[in-house]
């Protein structure tokens, strides 16, 4: 990646986080880059494609730490567990992904589309991976694990729109964290008795 390119995204990152998407304006993005306007231009065609880097290089640096998740030496269940805390706990820092994510209720939204249909993409198999590596190989959970992904993802958007609507993350983070636990465990115990 050029430097330049580099340099714009940078500014673009600080930019967008500090004034939203609406507000900043290429001038500006480029005044704090150091650079002539055309050179933004050159290398991203509109805002909204340096917008959608900008959240790209936010959803890449998620991917990245929940990939580290995947990587604790503990029982799936805890992983999945440690997943969910780390997946709310970087939003904070995410600004222009947290940002998107509210834009993404918009109409005017939609270029944002396809990247939230590939991090969805990502989050299932993730998930699914997780559960894939719980150790009850009997049929039925094996056969249920697509539901379960399913459910704890859906339950991962629930809470994504409640913190959209400026609620306490913390506290929507353990609703989430003891609803995965009762899953699993209802998942478990439904088998059991099969």
């Amino acid at each position: 990646m050029s430097k330049t390119r580099e340099r714009i995204l940078l500014a673009a990152r600080k930019r967008f986080s500090v004034l939203g998407f609406y507000i900043t304006s290429v001038d500006e993005i480029a005044a704090y880059a150091k650079k002539a306007k055309g050179s933004v231009y050159y290398y991203f065609t509109s805002k909204e494609i340096l917008f959608i880097e900008v959240v790209k290089a936010d959803l890449h640096l998620m991917q990245k730490e929940l990939e580290n998740v995947l990587k604790l030496d503990t029982n799936p269940q805890n992983q999945l567990i440690h997943y969910i805390k780390c997946r709310f706990h970087l939003l904070p820092e995410l600004k222009n992904y947290f940002q998107a994510l509210k834009m993404n209720t918009f109409e005017e939204s939609s270029f944002l589309n396809a990247i939230f249909d590939d991090f969805r993409l990502y989050e299932k198999k993730t998930i699914a991976k997780l559960l894939s590596n719980i150790k009850d190989n009997s049929t039925s959970f094996q056969n249920n694990i697509e539901l379960l992904t399913e459910t704890i993802y859906l339950l991962i958007n629930s809470l994504e729109l409640q913190i959209k609507e400026n609620k306490s993350i913390p506290e929507r983070t353990n609703i989430l964290e003891n609803s995965a636990v009762l899953l699993l465990q209802g998942a478990n115990f439904n088998l059991k008795n099969q």
